[in-house]
This record gives structure tokens, C-alpha cells and sequence, in this order.
């Protein structure tokens, strides 16, 4: 059930880290419409946030394969005793 809590808080993290980086980046285009920054500067901040997005996604895509790549290996019973003893 502890596994269950620490993904449902993991993915909740990525929807928070990903909402904020949409706000930024409509921040940054009203900014550019109004004219403050130039267009260099939001095409760079613009492809920055795009890479974060991404590699959150990698991120979360990759931990859940390995996550269950373990389960697979050493079995649900013992892959929480083992994340158990790791982490506690």
C-alpha cells in the first residue's frame, strides 16, 4: 500500500512540475505579445521549457519500467521487503 502512497506523490509531483512550467511558458508568450522580451530570449526559455517537459516524462516513463522490471525479478513480496529494508 506504501508503494501505491509514493507513486500517487510522484505523480502528482510531475502534474505540478508540468503545470508550472505551462504557466511560465504562457507567462512568457504574454510577455512577448506585449513586447518586454525579445524574440531570441522567449525562443530559448520557450525550448527550455519544452526539454523539461520531456525529460519529466522520460523520467517518469523510465522509472515505472523499472519499477516493474524489478517486480518481475524478484517477486511483489520481496521487491517490498527490499524497498523496505533500502529505505527504512
Amino acid at each position: 500500500m506504501s508503494d501505491l502512497n509514493r507513486c500517487q506523490k510522484l505523480l502528482v509531483g510531475y502534474k505540478y512540475k508540468l503545470c508550472i512550467s505551462v504557466i511560465a511558458l504562457m507567462a512568457l508568450d504574454a510577455l512577448l505579445i506585449k513586447g518586454f522580451i525579445d524574440m531570441f530570449s522567449a525562443i530559448l526559455n520557450s525550448s527550455l521549457l519544452v526539454l523539461t517537459v520531456v525529460a519529466l516524462f522520460t523520467l517518469g516513463y523510465y522509472r515505472k519500467k523499472y519499477h516493474y522490471y524489478k517486480v518481475m525479478v524478484y517477486g511483489e513480496e520481496e521487491f517490498t521487503q527490499l524497498v523496505t529494508v533500502t529505505h527504512y
